[in-house]
């Protein structure tokens, strides 16, 4: 036996051995390089030893690169106003704003709160309007979330719906922690809380299923309570069949935190409200924490599906365990049934339980991840086993909560990391044995945290090192940032440096596409053709290819003239053209030179390449047409125009044989066909047929005018004249003035032409200088 065990142990050194060569071998060669921040080298926590990164940032072909939009207490998301078109309008807006941003990031996914306070951003037979939408059970007007999803979709973003799993009220209901209070107090202020909320809201119909916290004296719906599980679940369930989302996850609150006591919180009740034992009189309507609960499981397990005589610890992590396990087995049933896709996810807090090798108490466990004893966990502090949940399957991603830097003192960024990455990949090894699909590991980064402290975030480079460390663990599919206003306001100077600077560019300059769906769709996949036309800048030119239903977008890609292209390798993929904002055509303009071949991909609708790439080729480029001219149209064109006719111009789209996007300008001259066209009209209406402009009268000191409209496709322009056209002299009785906001259309394009001067002359010269000045 022990001849045996001295050779297991001679092979494991040699694998030993054989890793750090090759990992110094790599090393040496210039693959990897030292993390520094704050000018110091950064060292593994325990162990030591430097932290490495890659030299090189190559991203994968695709990955999820994300945002969390927070709703709760409208930190991301404004109120919408009330339920008008206007103000719906306005919500709808700023929603497209936050698309745009995550586009500028060349970010693929929103994971946006739908639940933030057991309520809801979508109709629901179960729960009421969201407090943060227009108001508690007010009816918006709409679907927003049906709405955002759809909007999501159509610029290829994935929709992840984000829902805090008890949470009843976010407001804490005493100032101080509960245990403070007597079972009266608790009693009259659980009722004054429930009171507050509106009757469809399940607390409101069920106080009896809802529990208080201790330390922060919010409401919870009973974490352990199945009755509760049964409402979570059909709530979930009611999205999943009726949206097209992509997925939802739970973020890092189960249990509330526990107040710090001498107890242990794993045997006695530190975390709701009621003491640290049984209270007969807290059942009921007035039940403030789960030992009631405890109790009726204690006489009956089977009712709560669990083992018998579990210490309360175990009970309630559990018990939460069950309600993963509950929605796991429904979004399967609904994917097999409607044929979606839909993916359920966890983004716990980044520490599942400290390693027990390094401090030998109850807060740690063996298995435990390298940090420091008393870090703040999921397992023990929340009661939620995060990493059973990744090694049991319940979960399709996870995304620990690293809202930590890579000096942190407790937990440091590399090793929580890769402890997770060390997870996910045993798990995986695992599941790929048992023919099981992997589980996708990301990370959540706090970003908010910038400069919060003199420890967190203060180097500008933080954020961009955590980036390209994660790039040493094929496990990780990508990063997502918390929270989404932290990307567009900088709180200061190392933050905008650190995210408005740094991550944008890294993120600009590396395009990805989304991860795939699981059905690949893209073996049919051709280009019809490809047009390439010039541009007004020189070296510039415009790639037109006809838009097609089963294509998303398209990888670009650059190579040396004359060299084998490789698809695979993303360094030279220089940018993705989505589809989704254009009608006929995809089109798009492509710096490019003969020093270079330059090649078109195009990509699925559940992103898979197709391996049918095209060359654009400069040997095709085409000659470009002029837009055609225009029958203007001004006044019904009557035979005589006045001095004092409001000019009302009707000018009929341009047609262009490229199916270039077109411009308009048009512009009067008072000095003839050869003069200056010094007026200029910007308030252009765009109808469905024409675009209409109108003019204020000249007054009678004009003699005539000549109206020119310039079309314009980047490259040439098409003019268009109406005129010479004499005025007459006035003939039409002087307008009765009206109220300023009267007087005129809101779009006329003004002369001042309601100044007379005291002869014709001066006055011309009067108006154009005054005109000059504006």
């Amino acid at each position: 036996m022990r001849k045996h065990f001295s050779k297991i142990f001679l092979v494991i050194i040699g694998i030993v051995t054989l890793i750090i060569t090759n990992a110094l071998f790599l090393i040496a060669a210039g693959e990897y390089e030292v993390i520094v921040i704050g000018g110091q080298p950064v060292s593994h926590y325990n162990t030591g030893g430097n932290v490495y990164m890659p030299t090189t940032y190559v991203v994968d072909s695709a990955e999820m690169r994300g945002a969390w939009v927070t709703t709760v207490w409208n930190e991301d998301m404004p109120k919408q106003k009330d339920a008008t078109e206007k103000s719906i309008k306005e919500y709808q807006d700023t929603y497209l704003s936050i698309l745009d941003t995550l586009e500028k990031y060349n970010m693929n996914t929103i994971f946006f709160q739908i639940r933030p306070a057991n309520d809801s951003f979508y109709p629901s037979e179960y729960n009421d309007w969201s407090k943060y939408l227009v108001g508690a059970g007010v009816d918006p007007g709409w679907d927003p979330m049906g709405w955002m999803i759809e909007k999501a979709h159509e610029r290829n973003i994935y929709f992840m719906g984000w829902m805090n799993a008890f949470r009843v009220t976010p407001e804490e209901w005493f100032s101080d922690d509960a245990i403070n209070h007597t079972t009266a107090e608790l009693i009259a202020k659980k009722a004054e809380a429930i009171a507050s909320l509106t009757s469809k809201n399940f607390a409101k119909q069920h106080p009896e299923c809802v529990v208080m916290g201790d330390y922060d004296s919010k409401l919870f719906l009973n974490p352990s309570d199945p009755v509760v599980h049964d409402h979570i679940v059909r709530s979930l369930e009611e999205i999943a069949r009726n949206y097209d989302i992509d997925g939802f996850h739970f973020d890092d609150y189960f249990y509330p935190s526990a107040r710090h006591a001498d107890m242990n919180p794993q045997t006695s009740n530190l975390c709701l409200a009621g003491g640290v034992s049984y209270n007969a009189q807290l059942t009921g309507v007035n039940i403030m924490n789960d030992l009631p609960t405890y109790e009726d499981y204690k006489t009956n397990p089977d009712k709560y599906d669990l083992d018998p005589d579990l210490p309360l610890g175990e009970f309630r992590r559990k018990s939460i365990n069950n309600l993963m396990r509950k929605i796991r087995t429904m979004v399967d049933n609904v994917n097999a049934e409607l044929g979606k896709n839909i993916e359920y996810g966890s983004k716990p807090a980044a520490v599942w339980q400290s390693n027990y090798e390094y401090c030998h108490d109850s807060r740690t466990a063996v298995g435990g991840s390298n940090t420091h004893c008393g870090a703040y966990s999921s397992n023990y502090d929340l009661f939620a086993d995060t990493k059973y949940w990744v090694e049991n399957g319940l979960v399709d991603w996870v995304a620990p909560q690293v809202y930590y830097d890579f000096s942190n003192s407790v937990v440091p960024y590399a090793d929580i990391v890769s402890w997770w990455a060390g997870v996910v990949r045993r798990t995986n090894e695992a599941r790929a044995l048992e023919g099981k699909k992997p589980i996708k590991m990301y990370v959540a980064h706090g970003i908010y945290k910038y400069h919060s402290s003199d420890t967190e975030y203060n180097d500008a480079n933080e954020m961009v090192y955590q980036v390209r460390y994660n790039k040493l663990f094929p496990e990780i599919k990508g990063d997502a940032v918390y929270a989404y206003s932290d990307l567009v306001v900088f709180k200061n100077q190392v933050q905008r440096q650190g995210i408005g600077v740094n991550l944008y560019v890294l993120w600009r300059t590396n395009p990805v596409l989304p991860l795939p769906k699981p059905t690949i769709d893209s073996t049919s996949l051709t280009i019809d053709n490809i047009s390439l036309r010039e541009t007004a800048t020189p070296g510039t030119y415009r790639v037109i290819t006809p838009k097609r239903s089963d294509i998303s977008m398209y990888c670009v890609y650059r190579f040396d003239k004359g060299a084998t292209p490789d698809f695979s390798d993303t360094t030279k993929r220089i940018s993705i053209v989505k589809a989704y904002s254009y009608t006929n055509n995809v089109d798009f303009n492509l710096v490019m030179n003969n020093n270079y071949d330059y090649y078109l991909q195009p990509v699925s609708n559940n992103y898979y390449p197709s391996t049918n790439v095209s060359k654009i080729d400069l040997a095709n480029l085409e000659s470009n047409h002029a837009p055609s001219t225009l029958n203007i149209s001004i006044n019904g064109d009557p035979e005589k125009f006045n001095a004092t006719d409001i000019l009302n111009i009707t000018i009929p789209y341009a047609t262009d044989a490229d199916g270039d996007n077109l411009t308009y300008d048009v512009s009067i001259s008072l000095t003839g066909m050869d003069g200056l066209f010094t007026y200029k009209c910007d308030t252009l209406e765009y109808q469905e047929n024409s675009i209409e402009a109108t003019f204020e009268p000249f007054g009678s000191y004009i003699e005539a005018f000549v109206l020119k409209v310039e079309v314009s496709d980047g490259i040439t322009k098409t003019i268009s004249y109406y005129g010479p056209v004499s005025l007459g002299e006035e003939t039409a009785p002087t307008p009765t003035p009206k109220p300023d906001d009267e007087q005129k259309p809101k779009t006329n394009c003004s002369f001042g032409a309601y100044l007379v001067p005291t002869i014709g002359l001066l006055g011309l010269a009067f108006v154009y200088l005054k005109k000059k000045e504006q």
